[in-house]
């Protein structure tokens, strides 16, 4: 019980941040940080999101670990925290070289 309260509160927090955030980026006309952003414009749902959405959520129900918090677990004693981290560095190399020979 006490794990669905810690996700509910990492998720609420997200979603308030982000939140608050886009407002004030919007009020702004321009980001705090740099001088012009890009909006994405794609809107269509092609293979290649569907196969890696399928992907990631595979590899995140097979072990139970967040990809956001999965860089401070792989930092105890916990052996498959670093398999599941060092897999996702695998797969966003793998997929920054098969998305740059297109």
């Amino acid at each position: 019980m006490e794990t669905i309260s810690a996700l509910q509160g990492l998720l609420g927090g997200a979603v308030v941040t982000t939140f608050i955030g886009y407002r004030l980026v919007w009020r702004r006309h321009m980001p705090l940080f740099e001088s012009w952003f890009q909006l994405p414009i794609r809107r269509d749902l092609d293979t290649r999101l569907l196969g890696a959405a399928t992907l990631f959520g595979i590899g995140w129900g097979l072990t139970g670990y967040c990809p956001g918090t999965d860089g401070r677990l792989a930092g105890g004693a916990e052996l498959a925290a670093g398999a599941v981290l060092v897999a996702m560095v695998a797969g966003w190399w793998l997929a920054r070289r098969c998305s740059s020979a297109h």
